[in-house]
């Protein structure tokens, strides 16, 4: 296994859990869309985290000529991955906290949003 190889390992455990929770938000919302008023802003913010979590796997993969592996390296790709982490484990409410995704989005949209912006290209960071 080369230094890539183990490094892209790591980072891609951490964003396919941030993927499987956006994934399982999405079943918990389908779970409860009778009950709670679901929206478009919150699914949206799923599909706004998914795609970054894509993008963040392919700027990586075409990064991997001048990649290595050390500490620094895995402590960016801890700082890129968390925020979606955190983000896609607070993107919904439990089922008894709200009565309106859009409700829960408006109350939380500092939290839900800013974590967003945070992530850059891991290429660029660590070279």
């Amino acid at each position: 296994m080369s230094e890539f190889d183990a490094l892209f390992a790591f980072y891609v455990l951490l964003l396919g859990l941030a993927v499987a929770n956006v994934a399982t938000a999405f079943a918990e919302m389908y779970k409860v869309r009778g009950r709670v008023v679901i929206g478009w802003t919150v699914p949206l913010l799923g599909v706004v985290v998914l795609g970054a979590a894509c993008q963040q796997w392919l700027t990586l993969f075409r990064a991997q000529a001048d990649m290595k592996l050390g500490l620094g390296e895995l402590l960016i790709c801890l700082a890129m991955a968390l925020p979606y982490i955190f983000i896609s484990q607070v993107i919904r409410p439990r089922h008894d906290e709200a009565s309106s995704l859009e409700a829960y989005y408006a109350e939380h949209r500092r939290i839900l949003v800013g974590p967003c912006w945070f992530p850059c290209s891991p290429a660029a960071s660590s070279t």
